[in-house]
């Protein structure tokens, strides 16, 4: 698995963080400001022979694809739905977000999406020195083309290679992170709120 380029990143003037009054009332979000990584013990992958963890995920979301692409291409969004991505500020290379994870780890995150494929792919580094890193290929399919009447159906493959295969490992977070995911733009679409990201400067 092909690492991210790990040079420390300029530093910016301010980084970005979720708006807690946008997810004040989202009923059922599990983020690492109110649980343990224990709680994600659960939704951890199978361990592969190569050393990665990897697990497949469908989620149904009562949400156009199209609003469900725009939201998750704009990679502020990870603020708000992730288990623990935070503090997200641009780099000297604009296709990379360099931030920390829930245990103050720093991390960075480039996103590559496509509006024709309907595709959103989110790739993570941690320590080049142990090569901790995790890739979430994300495919969006509207309803229909799924054999469903209405909504979206989200397919998302997620491999990582982690030093320590603890709680926290990304499969895990990232698992958590899509009921998140669901329950935030289900939450917003049915009350005709701004889907966002809602974030602010910090």
């Amino acid at each position: 698995m092909e690492l991210l380029d790990t040079t420390p990143p300029e530093p910016a003037d301010c980084a970005r963080q979720a708006d807690p009054r946008g997810l004040c009332d989202v009923p059922g979000l599990v983020r690492c400001e109110a649980y343990e990584p224990a709680a994600l013990t659960a939704c951890i992958g199978v361990m592969n022979s190569n050393g990665c963890r990897s697990c497949s995920v469908e989620t149904y979301i009562d949400c156009s694809p199209e609003k469900v692409f725009a939201y998750m291409a704009n990679p502020y969004g990870l603020l708000e739905w992730t288990f623990g991505v935070r503090e997200l500020r641009p780099t000297a290379r604009p296709e990379i977000l360099a931030g920390v994870d829930e245990q103050g780890r720093a991390l960075l995150v480039t996103t590559s999406s496509s509006a024709a494929g309907m595709t959103v792919d989110y790739r993570f580094s941690w320590d080049p020195q142990d090569q901790s890193c995790g890739v979430h290929l994300n495919r969006i399919v509207g309803g229909p083309a799924a054999l469903m009447p209405s909504g979206t159906l989200l397919i998302t493959t997620t491999r990582a290679r982690w030093s320590d295969m603890g709680a926290s490992a990304p499969t895990a977070r990232y698992a958590v992170g899509l009921r998140n995911l669901k329950a935030i733009l289900e939450h917003r679409h049915r009350r005709g709120l701004v889907l966002g990201p809602h974030v602010v400067d910090v």
